[in-house]
């Protein structure tokens, strides 16, 4: 793990990328201007990733499989944006965003999966999910200050919660930005293409389908169990094992706390919201259909 950890797919030590970070978003009377982030933003992985395309393979991979498809993970970002876009239509569901734009949440997009730029390959599982949670807070803090930062921390899903390290928020009591990171979280679990068309969010769970798939190609790697971890007040640390049949669950019960989220607010059948969506996929040809 080492050789990754020296090799130049960290991007902030490249002295040749001209946008080596990105640059902090404009201002609009004391308000982050967020289409004009988006933008920015936007410029600024389509720079990262022709950077990180050009670094030869030997120099980032220690492993022999590289996981950063360019056009499956555009796609991802894509459909994301697609559903939220069709939930921002509904005005109960704006309420949650306490007036910030439909930017704010392409933002959320755009940030979730960051790491992806930055490291590749086939490592343990909870090693680049922890990593992605650190990347995550890091290039917030460095575009936004640590206090806007630590403002949109809660707007984000993590590991942890799929591990019990972190118990994820109750729907019902859950503040505004944790009901908008149920809702991420379940629209990052569905916006994946399986068998060449948009993953049903219906189906997505039942034994052997996409998850499921998913779930034994992690057991195969070694991946679980997973390792957890937690400190209490006087600091001592207590390590436990997370089983692929309790991860499963875990992230069922999770994704469907954001779907209860969704049919609450807009009153629709998420599957409503899906066949939209679908439609859009393939007139986009995103997938074969």
């Amino acid at each position: 793990m080492s050789a990754t950890l020296d090799a130049p797919v960290w991007h902030k030590k490249h002295p040749d990328l001209a946008s080596d970070r990105p640059m902090p978003p404009q201002m609009i009377n004391g308000s982050i201007d967020y289409v004009c982030f988006q933008t920015n933003f936007n410029n600024y992985t389509t720079e990262l990733r022709r950077f990180i395309e050009a670094i030869p393979k030997d120099k980032v991979q220690s492993s022999e499989e590289d996981t950063f498809n360019r056009e499956t993970f555009a796609a991802h970002l894509t459909i994301m944006k697609m559903y939220f876009k069709e939930l921002y239509e509904y005005p109960e569901f704006r309420q949650l965003l306490d007036g910030k734009p439909l930017e704010f949440l392409y933002m959320l997009v755009d940030l979730h999966d960051f790491t992806r730029y930055v490291i590749n390959g086939e490592y343990p599982l909870d090693y680049t999910e922890r990593v992605s949670d650190a990347v995550e807070q890091r290039i917030m803090t460095e575009m936004f200050g640590k206090e806007v930062a630590k403002d949109f921390i809660p707007y984000f899903h993590t590991f942890r919660w799929m591990i019990g390290e972190v118990e994820p928020p109750n729907p019902d009591t859950a503040s505004n930005p944790e009901k908008i990171a149920l809702i991420l979280k379940l629209i990052d679990v569905v916006s994946k293409g399986s068998d060449g068309k948009l993953i049903d969010p219906d189906t997505i769970f039942n034994k052997g389908m996409s998850h499921d798939r998913w779930i034994d190609y992690q057991t195969e790697k070694k991946r679980f169990p997973l390792k957890a971890f937690a400190r209490d007040k006087k600091h001592v640390r207590t390590i436990w094992e997370i089983s692929a049949d309790e991860y499963k669950k875990r992230d069922r019960d999770i994704t469907n706390s954001g779907r209860y989220l969704t049919e609450k607010l807009t009153g629709v059948q998420f599957g409503n919201i899906y066949q939209r969506v679908r439609e859009q996929t393939i007139e986009l040809h995103l997938f074969n259909h």
